[in-house]
């Protein structure tokens, strides 16, 4: 892979993206002033001593944070840092899972094109958020789980678990990978003692690493990062599940619906060739036909649930009305934050705004792309359970779709920030 031309040219786009955001800067972005205050207390104290913000387990950033920062001093551009050395890392990582999974250098090449010049990669690799470092280890894991699958060495399955570990004690959410595992490897394998235990295992140490976090951070009163959410959980997470009223029903079908176009939007450069491609490759039959009208009509009925539900969830709902995406990392035209002024970002004075008409058209194009996204996956459900290995190619389709889809659940009913999409999209694009 290094001596590939690809690649570097990837990462010569993402250096010359770093040139023109400029990394550099003594302030924090966003919320990560809050894990940047974890990491110089324990520096400057000698204690892990967290503020009341935020939910991840954040620890094995913590301790690179520190390393960091005994190293060349405590700054925000130090800790930034980290992050963009986690993207890069992760950007050679996914193209090579894309190049394993798919034997193509052209679709590894353009699939990790859009996952590194993706805007919410972008933002999450230049600031200190937990989103980037856990993608980082969860495709590592991802990767050495498919290494398993082919081989079946020991090996590969205690580094895809290694790194499956790491991942969730900076971010509980990436469970997701414990759970896919466990279900796709249970479908995929002899139904025996063996298999049900290698299956269990990652999904039982994931577990109990959360629960047991759960509990200290609950229980005593530790400053360990997390503990205000850890300690609300019912409120935010089992009160809403076991007593849904219209308000979380609107509220999850807004934050389902958004976060689909927001996904189909970043996809449609390599899904919508794909299905165009498929499409005019038949001969064009009256069924056809029939299937468009029913999916322009689906596309219709997409765009306007979401609307409906957005104007009824006001600002907490996320970001602008008529934009496609939660929270507030990409506003009318632009992306990033901007300092704690008290100013909206489109309010700032001055800032151009491409206007409801743009985004609704990107809406649509992002509506198309993800019923496309559907489509490719229903036509492809036939492969899900054939043998994993074929030539050189590995095909493992259910695990990845397993992951983006259990990653998400979580998000619904706490608030699915577009940020987040940084834990999915990837596996979007290796499901495709």
């Amino acid at each position: 892979i290094i001596t590939n031309k690809n690649i570097f040219f990837i990462l010569g786009l993402f250096f010359l993206a770093e040139i023109l955001i400029n990394p550099i800067g003594e302030f924090p972005l966003n919320d990560d002033w809050a894990y940047a205050k974890t990491v110089k207390n324990y520096v400057e104290k000698g204690v892990i001593e967290s503020p009341n913000w935020g939910g991840s387990m954040f620890l094995p950033q913590l301790l690179w944070g520190t390393i960091f920062c005994n190293l060349f001093g405590f700054s925000f551009t130090v800790l930034r840092f980290i992050d963009i050395i986690s993207g890069i890392l992760g950007i050679v990582m996914m193209y090579h899972i894309l190049l394993v999974i798919q034997d193509s250098m052209k679709l590894a090449t353009i699939g990790s094109l859009l996952f590194a010049m993706n805007p919410i990669f972008l933002n999450g690799a230049n600031s200190f958020h937990t989103d980037v470092p856990t993608t980082l280890f969860m495709l590592l894991s991802f990767f050495w789980f498919i290494k398993f699958f082919h081989s079946h060495s020991i090996s590969s399955y205690a580094l895809g678990v290694l790194f499956a570990i790491i991942a969730c004690t900076i971010k509980q959410t990436s469970l997701s990978i414990g759970i896919a595992f466990f279900i796709y490897f249970l479908l995929s394998s002899k139904a025996n003692i063996k298999n049900v235990v290698i299956a269990m295992f990652p999904l039982f140490i994931m577990g109990s690493l959360i629960y047991s976090y759960h509990i200290v951070t609950t229980s005593y009163d530790v400053g360990l990062p997390g503990a205000l959410i850890q300690k609300d959980l019912y409120n935010i997470y089992w009160g809403k599940l076991f007593n849904v009223d219209y308000g979380v029903f609107k509220r999850i079908g807004y934050h389902i619906i958004n976060t689909a176009l927001s996904l189909g939007i970043f996809a449609s450069p390599i899904i919508l060739p794909l299905t165009i491609k498929s499409f005019f490759n038949k001969k064009i039959k009256p069924s056809n036909i029939v299937q468009l009208a029913i999916g322009f009509l689906f596309i219709a009925l997409f765009v306007t649930i979401k609307i409906y539900f957005r104007s009824k969830q006001g600002v907490m709902g996320g970001g602008i009305w008529y934009m496609p995406f939660v929270g507030s990392n990409i506003y009318d035209f632009g992306i990033g934050p901007l300092l704690v002024t008290g100013i909206q970002q489109n309010e700032a004075p001055g800032a151009f705004k491409a206007g409801i008409y743009f985004w609704f058209i990107v809406s649509i194009i992002g509506a198309i792309s993800f019923i496309s996204f559907l489509n490719i996956i229903i036509r492809l459900k036939k492969t899900f359970f054939t043998p994993i290995v074929s030539s050189n190619k590995i095909s493992p389709l259910l695990f990845p779709l397993l992951i983006m889809l259990i990653s998400f659940i979580p998000c619904l009913f706490l608030y699915p920030h577009a940020k987040y999409l940084t834990l999915y999209f990837p596996f979007m694009l290796i499901t495709i």
